[in-house]
């Protein structure tokens, strides 16, 4: 059990079978979390809010916007915008639900980054280690937007497959809750660790979508 003000270690991007290609449930990405050594993850699915009663584990509600200039995440949201939103209408969702806005993977072009826009649009965190990401440069390139914006910097693993959670991961010096870790990003108190998985765990995962969608 983390004391008060520690830092906790926290996966800010994970998906579930609430996603659309998402493979796990929750309690699967939770044991693995809990193998792992994580405080808390926040759910994060595809313009899907997360909206169950977890008694167990730290779960951070939040939500993939995929916006009209790419994806967006909302933290601390338990509503969830149209899909193919205009993205300066998600920033408006976002703020007016007082959630937490953070740049996904920004300049990975094969995972619907925003780009260039990144570079215009008002947020409290970057996340500049994405494990999925293939190309580390993209994941180099997002690190230079957090430091020239002096944005905050978050990581996340973008799990699709339980086992996946936890490649990255975000300290946060907060109290173990929601209000108090939100709070903490928003002030950048946070450290981003982890590494990628690399390509491998992709064909994994696009086969299991495969054999689903037979079934």
């Amino acid at each position: 059990m983390s004391k008060m003000g520690d830092w906790l270690k926290i996966d800010l991007h994970v998906h579930t079978t609430k996603s659309s290609d998402g493979l796990s449930t929750i309690n699967e990405v939770i044991r693995v979390a809990r193998n792992k050594g994580l405080n808390g993850l926040a759910i994060t699915d595809h313009d899907v809010p997360f909206t169950e009663h977890i008694d167990n584990f730290l779960i951070i509600p939040g939500v993939e916007i995929s916006t009209n200039y790419g994806h967006l995440i909302g933290l601390g949201l338990t509503v969830a915008p149209k899909k193919g939103i205009n993205i300066w209408e998600a920033i408006d969702f976002i703020r007016e639900h007082d959630g937490i806005i953070v740049i996904p993977h920004p300049f990975d072009r094969f995972r619907s980054g925003i780009n260039d826009i990144a570079w215009k649009i008002p947020a409290h965190a970057v996340e500049v280690i994405n494990a999925g990401t293939i190309l580390n440069s993209a994941n180099k390139k997002a690190e230079f937007l957090a430091n020239k914006r002096n944005l905050g910097k978050v990581a996340g693993s973008d799990a699709h497959m339980a086992k996946l959670v936890g490649f990255a991961y975000t300290l946060i010096k907060a109290d173990p809750d929601v209000d108090s870790i939100l709070k903490a990003i928003a002030n950048k108190r946070t450290k981003p660790c982890g590494k990628t998985y690399g390509v491998l765990p992709k064909v994994e995962a696009f086969i299991k979508r495969q054999i689903r969608k037979i079934r």
